[in-house]
């Protein structure tokens, strides 16, 4: 049985985790922008470029439901992925990254402090609980 993991993680840890992170994040920014993007393009060079171009391929019956249904589910793809970052754990506290410890959506209260009414927020390049960054810098907290 494996040990439990112990927390703040090694530095090699640390930067394979952040590693990881940014795998994912890129992933779910591209998932979500391309499909989007590829549609519009598509839309603006059969209708206001050169009209009547990609007649040929939006007119055979296969190929339009199967590229779009690609395009959809790419899109998906991209957001389930942002839930997959909201599962992301800080390598220095062992909490969510991606969301505030103690959260619950009846009891929150307003505070002064940074980012405080933001309870999950992905993204953030901050560990919501103790502020480490995706550098794998900590910051010192100062007693008030």
């Amino acid at each position: 049985m494996p040990s439990p993991r112990t927390y703040p993680l090694p530095p090699a840890e640390m930067a394979r985790a952040f590693r990881q992170l940014s795998r994912v994040r890129r992933f779910a920014v591209v998932t979500l922008l391309v499909p989007p993007l590829i549609t519009g393009l598509m839309v603006l060079v059969h209708r206001v470029i050169v009209p009547g171009v990609l007649d040929p391929f939006l007119d055979s019956p296969p190929w339009p439901f199967r590229f779009f249904s690609a395009l959809f589910y790419l899109w998906l793809a991209g957001w389930l992925s942002l839930f997959v970052l909201k599962a992301f754990v800080c390598p220095n506290c062992g909490e969510g990254f991606h969301a505030r410890t103690g959260y619950h959506p009846d009891h929150w209260e307003f505070s002064s402090a940074p980012g405080a009414r933001f309870n999950i927020n992905v993204a953030t390049g901050r560990c919501l609980n103790c502020g480490c960054t995706t550098a794998g810098e900590v910051p010192v907290r100062r007693r008030r």
